[in-house]
């Protein structure tokens, strides 16, 4: 359990899941941009961890509202064919 489940769910019962939901697609465009302008040089690492912290708040509230074990059963099939096709490289490196 995130030690802070107890902050996520009082933050969710006073803005509501729609407006986190809601919160979450803009702090991800922010972080697409944040990346963008570290890579092209026009900002700073410290710009690009604020968005990539406010991106992972905001997932941690995601998880509570669609639920931590349908989403890491879903990370974990996707992990696995990561898993296999970098296998397959190596396989056929040698």
């Amino acid at each position: 359990m995130n030690p802070n489940s107890e902050l996520y769910q009082k933050w969710l019962k006073h803005f509501g899941e729609e407006t986190q939901m809601r919160m979450a697609q803009e702090e991800c465009g922010e972080l697409i941009a944040a990346i963008s302008h570290f890579i092209r040089g026009k900002k700073g690492a410290c710009d690009l961890l604020q968005e990539i912290a406010d991106v992972e708040i905001l997932i941690e509230q995601l998880r509570i509202i669609f639920s931590d074990h349908a989403i890491n059963k879903e990370k974990n099939f996707k992990l696995n064919r990561m898993q296999g096709y970098l296998d397959a490289l190596e396989a056929k490196k040698k």
